[in-house]
């Protein structure tokens, strides 16, 4: 019998505590999208280069609810409402732009 962490023993408890709270509040909720959502969210902390998610997809079909607004509130995120490719090469120093950010 493989032996777990305590600290992958508790992300699976959060992780069962999210989806039990989306399923009942959502029909057919994505969690795939929303387990996506958060490797990239961890990979933010990581040794190697992050992993930067764009959403796409059809109006109303559950981006925001279930991928963005649960990660704008978890600590040191940031949201970025509208990115164009602008966005990435507005100026290259410190004040300006968002890749330094």
């Amino acid at each position: 019998m493989n032996e777990t962490s305590p600290l992958i023993d508790q992300k699976l408890a959060e992780w069962r505590a999210i989806k039990s709270h989306l399923q009942e509040w959502y029909a057919e909720p994505d969690l795939e999208c929303l387990r996506a959502a958060l490797a990239v969210y961890q990979s933010h902390f990581e040794k190697e280069a992050p992993i930067w998610l764009f959403l796409l997809g059809p109006p109303s079909t559950g981006k925001s609810e279930i991928c963005i607004l649960p990660l704008s509130h978890l600590p040191q995120a940031q949201t970025v409402s509208t990115i164009t490719e602008s966005s990435f090469i507005t100026s290259y120093n410190e004040k300006f732009g968002i890749l330094p950010n």
